[in-house]
């Protein structure tokens, strides 16, 4: 479909038709997943297993800021359970609507759309505008028990990217930002591996070194 098009093409699209629209790691392997709902969730540890996916990313809604739920302790328990495994989501376009249950009633922040992108070891991912600066409908944080949300941002705003049947086309929003972190991760796993005798590094790490070397 259109949307998811334009994700994968952010995250590894090749250029070969278009290279304006080449993605952050181009050529990089893909591992489709259904739609939410499906229990792709469960496919975690045989694709870790099989395909050796170390990235996930997805760019999907779940409620306004609901909290440390139970999807957030099993993606974190992901990470316990396979060591270079990282969840990349988007965190939301919700940037200016307060949430019932904010961290600060009656403004708009707080307003990350699901729990399971307030977990611990995942990284959510906010929209920046081509001047570097936080689009208004990106979603806030902090989390509800008052961690640092967001953990990194991308530009994109008027992302071109690759659609349907050879076609291109600009998207907005943080979905679009979601990828992007995505290819970006991918690139430092592939220099990781090339410089440490193929090992795989641990997700920690690459998360680490992605918000350690982003612009505060």
């Amino acid at each position: 479909n259109a949307p998811g098009a334009h994700l994968s093409g952010t995250a590894r699209g090749a250029g070969n038709i278009d290279p304006f629209a080449k993605g952050m790691a181009p050529g990089a392997k893909l591992v489709y997943y259904p739609p939410v709902g499906s229990g792709h969730f469960q496919r975690i540890d045989s694709d870790y297993a099989q395909y050796q996916v170390f990235i996930h990313n997805s760019s999907y809604s779940g409620g306004c800021n609901s909290g440390y739920n139970s999807q957030a302790a099993e993606l974190d328990q992901n990470s316990v359970d396979h060591r270079s495994y990282l969840h990349v989501f988007s965190a939301g376009n919700n940037g200016n609507s307060p949430c019932s249950n904010a961290y600060i009633p009656g403004v708009p922040w707080g307003n990350i759309t699901g729990g399971h992108k307030l977990a611990k070891n995942v990284v959510a991912t906010a929209n920046l505008t081509d001047f570097d600066i936080p689009a208004s409908s990106s979603s806030k944080g902090p989390a509800t028990d008052g961690r640092i949300k967001p953990d990194i941002a991308a530009v994109c705003t008027q992302v071109y990217s690759t659609g349907p049947d050879n076609t291109y086309f600009n998207a907005t929003g943080t979905s679009m930002a979601a990828p992007g972190a995505a290819g970006t991760l991918a690139v430092l796993y592939s220099a990781y591996k090339q410089t440490h005798s193929n090992m795989d590094p641990a997700g920690g790490l690459m998360k680490n070194i992605l918000m350690n070397t982003a612009d505060d």
